[in-house]
C-alpha cells in the first residue's frame, strides 16, 4: 500500500513538473474597442476585444429610468459596437442578459427580437441580485463572429 501511494505520488509531482515547464503560450493577436476609455480604464475592462474572427462584447448598460429605456439604449449601442466591426446583429451567436427582475425583462423582448431579425444567438438570462451600475436594471453581453472570407 505504502508503495502505490508513493508511486502516485511521485507519478503526481511529475506531471506537476512538466505542466511548469512547458513553453509559453503564445500571445494572442487581439484588437481592443473601447467606448468610454475612462470609465473603461477606471474599472479595467474595454467594450470590446477581437480575437481572430470572434468579437467580444463586455456586458452593456445604458442609463433610464425603465426597463424600456434602459434596453433599447442598450441595443443601440451594441448596435454600434457591432457596426465598429462591420458586423450586425446578424453576426451574434451568444447573448447574455443579466437583470435584477426577470418578471420585467420579458416584456421587452419584441424590441430584443426586432434587432435578430429572426436570426437568434444562443442566448441566457439570469437574474441576479444587483448590477455594478446602481440604477442599471439589465446589464447585456454578447458574443459575434466575424465571416471568414
Amino acid at each position: 500500500m505504502k508503495r502505490l501511494f508513493l508511486a502516485a505520488a511521485l507519478l503526481g509531482g511529475a506531471q506537476l513538473t512538466s505542466a511548469q515547464t512547458a513553453a509559453p503560450a503564445k500571445s494572442l493577436n487581439r484588437q481592443t474597442f473601447n467606448l468610454h476609455a475612462a470609465g473603461e480604464n477606471q474599472y479595467g475592462y474595454a467594450q470590446a476585444v477581437l480575437v481572430g474572427n470572434t468579437l467580444y462584447i463586455s456586458g452593456t448598460v445604458h442609463p433610464g429610468k425603465t426597463m424600456a429605456e434602459q434596453v433599447a439604449g442598450i441595443y443601440r449601442t451594441l448596435e454600434k459596437t457591432l457596426a465598429h466591426h462591420g458586423l450586425g446583429f446578424q453576426h451574434v451567436v451568444k447573448e447574455n442578459v443579466y437583470t435584477v427582475d426577470l418578471n420585467v425583462f420579458p416584456q421587452e423582448n419584441e424590441l430584443r427580437k426586432k434587432y435578430y431579425n429572426g436570426v437568434y444567438p444562443a442566448a441566457t438570462w439570469v437574474e441576479v441580485k444587483r448590477l455594478l451600475m446602481p440604477s442599471a436594471l439589465v446589464e447585456i453581453e454578447l458574443v459575434a463572429m466575424k465571416p471568414t472570407p
